[in-house]
């Protein structure tokens, strides 16, 4: 394959991969509709004070502008004139009125960090702001640190005796062998293979002899945990079952077609293939990428550090009232937020609007990774929970309108 069959293989790759991505994301926004829409069933927790006091009618606003970003990414053509000012209604234009409606939905709520969330907002940044042979190899790096740091979360104590056992139990049942009397040890290995096996595929992502391999291994898994989660196992939500769906046209997209042009893909590596990333890619995937390293020190959350599938993160819980994990299941369909801070402000909020006189609320930070410990506070006084609030650095302050309805 030549260098220009090769460069029109790559842009039709690409133009396939940003209409899929958008259908997904519409596709995982009908899953989650009402995380949404400005509801009053779950408090809504802002990224920042001055927020709380927003109105409903941005949110509905705000979502319709995304969904139509999202349509316009499907209709519309990327373009292939080099003056991009001859060219305003594109799909690049539609991937910038889908990455700013979603800054605004999330900060009005901080549940919406979504993990898949919080991809898409990211690509749909590298979509707008990037040529193809920017955004690509941006785009591959974020995948790949994705499955690096969601694989090092589970190496962990919580997960083997959680999590990971139920994963365990749920794939051997639906093979017809049941496990739940295997020696421990026996279990806790098998169970270690799941994220052993996720940081293969990482690494096997990030090397071109590989990586063939590891999209073919990326697939299977995505496969497997859509068995496992699924309605025929464990039957989590639909989002997390359309996100892992993408996973699988992402990894055939961005990883597996790459190789059907590797002879002329070598032509584009080292050296080259630095010069094709732009400062602006560069920045949002050393950001993307260095951020979650800052996780241990409390400062990214749980969900951007993709922690995912491990119970291991920080938690709150109101003392003699519904788990709040449950209860944002069922109003919501989505699973909580995995930050103390975010569960302590959701805690409050309910004290609040139920006019608790003392509410008892449990903080737990996040758990030892060896033995699965945590360091526990109980608050009750008010004094308490106004200096535990004001420790925080971002809003631990429900929006009006859960107090309102």
């Amino acid at each position: 394959m030549d260098s220009s069959t090769h460069q029109r293989f790559e842009q039709s790759q690409y133009e396939w991969f940003v209409k899929l991505w958008s259908v997904f994301g519409i596709g995982l926004f009908l899953a989650t509709w009402k995380l949404w829409t400005p509801q009053t069933e779950f408090p809504q927790i802002p990224f920042f004070g001055f927020l709380v006091s927003t109105p409903g009618w941005i949110d509905w606003l705000a979502l319709g502008i995304a969904i139509a970003g999202l349509t316009g990414c499907v209709a519309l053509q990327l373009p292939r004139d080099k003056n991009l000012t001859k060219s305003l209604m594109t799909t690049q234009a539609a991937s910038g009125v889908f990455a700013i409606s979603m800054m605004v939905l999330i900060s009005l709520n901080q549940q919406r960090l979504q993990p898949w969330a919080y991809q898409f907002l990211f690509f749909a940044t590298l979509i707008w702001r990037c040529k193809r042979e920017q955004a690509l190899p941006a785009m591959r790096w974020i995948v790949i640190s994705i499955y690096v740091y969601s694989a090092l979360s589970k190496l962990d104590y919580q997960f083997v005796h959680t999590v990971g056992d139920q994963m365990l139990s749920t794939s051997t049942r639906l093979i017809g062998v049941d496990s739940s009397k295997w020696p421990a040890e026996v279990k806790s290995f098998l169970i270690l293979m799941f994220p052993t096996a996720e940081l293969l595929i990482g690494v096997g992502l990030s090397i071109h002899s590989t990586r063939r391999l590891a999209t073919f291994a990326a697939v299977s898994m995505h496969v497997a945990l859509l068995l496992i989660l699924g309605p025929t196992g464990l039957n989590h939500q639909y989002g997390v079952l359309v996100w892992n769906l993408f996973f699988v046209v992402q990894a055939i997209l961005l990883f597996g077609l790459q190789t059907s042009a590797k002879g002329s893909a070598r032509k584009t590596t080292g050296k080259n293939q630095a010069n094709h990333i732009n400062s602006f890619a560069k920045f949002i995937t050393l950001f993307v990428v260095g951020f979650p390293m800052t996780q241990w020190v409390g400062i990214c959350d749980h969900w951007p550090a993709w922690q995912v599938y491990s119970p291991s993160s920080s938690r709150a819980k109101l003392i003699n009232q519904r788990s709040l994990g449950a209860w944002s299941i069922e109003a919501l369909g989505v699973p909580i937020y995995p930050q103390g801070r975010f569960q302590f402000a959701v805690a409050v909020a309910i004290a609040k609007k139920q006019e608790l006189d003392r509410p008892q609320i449990e903080l737990q930070d996040q758990s030892n990774r060896f033995s699965g410990e945590r360091n526990t506070v109980s608050l009750s006084r008010a004094d308490q929970l106004a200096r535990k609030a004001d420790s925080f650095w971002l809003n631990t302050k429900a929006r009006d309108l859960w107090y309102e309805n």
